[in-house]
């Protein structure tokens, strides 16, 4: 797979949209997440039919990491590339799909909306200074 991220507010076309994503604030401390996968600063997922990239952004946060948010401006999105054939059945846009991201902020805590589904492990909020210590991988530093 290959990926390019592009700073822009720009909207991207909704047909290439497959999750939406943010980085989300609370004062001065950054969101952080960990999945079985790694660690991330990106949290968000997969729209639904019928919702708006706003709702999906709520709902998924809600549900990963029991936070409410506020979403702010529009600040970019990573494009992938899928770069092999497409597998039988595979349900997922193909080859081309899009995150737009956005900023969020943190407006309430509710650990009890939290799905607990053994997807998303862990949650906190950390200072900036220390989230650019992380190994976040290449797609999720961008």
């Amino acid at each position: 797979m290959e990926f390019s991220g592009y700073l822009c507010s720009e909207a991207p076309p909704a047909d290439l949209v497959s999750s939406v994503r943010a980085v989300v604030f609370k004062e001065d401390l950054m969101l952080v997440m960990r999945n079985p996968g790694g660690t991330h600063i990106l949290p968000g997922g997969r729209v639904e039919e019928g919702e708006t990239l706003e709702e999906a952004l709520q709902r998924e946060l809600l549900e990963e990491a029991g936070v409410e948010i506020r979403i702010g401006d529009q600040i970019g999105l990573v494009h992938f590339r899928h770069t092999t054939p497409k597998p039988q059945g595979y349900p997922y846009l193909y080859p081309d799909f899009l995150w737009p991201v956005y900023v969020a902020l943190c407006v309430r805590q509710r650990p009890d909306a939290k799905v607990d589904d053994d997807y998303e492990i862990a949650s906190e909020f950390m200072p900036p200074h220390d989230v650019r210590r992380l190994d976040l991988g290449d797609h999720r530093r961008i």
